[in-house]
């Protein structure tokens, strides 16, 4: 199956002049933009440090499939604003497929490589200080964030929220089949979307909220809480019932895979969410 579709077409002439061959972006402040190791392989991030003076943590923010990591509207906001709400924000390039004729097949290829740079991700917030750490994924950036933390990562992440999950049902034993990896996640997931949203994103809702269930009420039963037994309804007898750990399913009223006019509330719930469910404070900072 071609990824017809599968590339965000907002903003796509003005992301293309402000994007250079290397993957860096232009259009940002100096300071902002590094440059990480993965194995071997340099790729471009941005870095926004916490500018609150009430740091809670970091939050590593996986773009769209060939978006840059100050993708116009929804990872642009989120990069700019939780760190004045105490989260430091590093945004990654992901690898870049060919937009002709790229299959599932084909991006299933680069798992190891997303992995590896998450990895880089959480090992720079910890030369910081940063040991409190949320992942974060816009579209097939939320399917491979959601396919790496099924996978046995070892990098400590705790807490997930995936916006415009892509659900990919014709294609059950991908890693990109959003419900297959929420369905082994044992931490908080924030799993919001836009009602006009992707047909793959909105066939799979159900599929995915079944899934994520699930995996917390066998996480419950078998008393491993893990990164979310102090949330706020790890405790509460409807999660010991039907397995709701610190699962939650948003849906914006009217707003499509871009979230054009959406963005600030959508970064609102954000916000109030990690403040729940992973907001612990990290208190060395270098």
């Amino acid at each position: 199956m071609a990824l017809e579709g599968l590339v965000n077409t907002h903003g796509r002439a003005a992301a293309a002049a402000e994007q250079q061959s290397d993957g860096a972006v232009t259009g940002t402040d100096a300071h902002e933009r590094i440059s990480l190791d993965s194995n071997g392989v340099r790729f471009q991030a941005l870095y926004r440090p916490d500018t609150s003076g009430s740091p809670r943590g970091g939050a590593i923010i996986l773009p769209p499939l060939n978006a840059h990591p100050d993708w116009p509207g929804v990872v642009h906001q989120l990069r700019t604003t939780l760190p004045e709400f105490g989260w430091a924000t590093l945004s990654l390039q992901l690898p870049t497929l060919s937009n002709a004729a790229v299959t599932i097949a084909d991006y299933d290829q680069e798992l190891p490589e997303i992995a590896r740079r998450i990895e880089t991700a959480v090992r720079y917030f910890n030369s910081k200080g940063i040991g409190n750490i949320a992942l974060i994924g816009k579209g097939v950036g939320a399917s491979a964030a959601a396919g790496y933390l099924a996978s046995g990562q070892s990098a400590p992440i705790q807490a997930f929220v995936g916006i415009s999950m892509r659900g990919f049902d014709d294609n059950k034993d991908s890693w990109l089949y959003s419900p297959r990896s929420l369905r082994k996640l044992s931490l908080p997931v924030l799993d919001i979307y836009g009602s006009l949203d992707y047909r793959d994103v909105i066939n799979s809702v159900k599929a995915r909220g079944m899934a994520a269930r699930q995996a917390g009420l066998d996480s419950a039963n078998r008393i491993r809480l893990g990164a979310f037994q102090n949330s706020a309804t790890a405790e509460s007898a409807q999660t010991r019932r039907a397995g709701y750990i610190a699962y939650r399913q948003i849906s914006l009223s009217g707003a499509d895979e871009h979230f054009n006019s959406s963005e600030s509330y959508l970064v609102k719930r954000v916000i109030g969410w990690l403040k729940q469910h992973a907001g612990g404070i990290t208190i060395s900072q270098r």
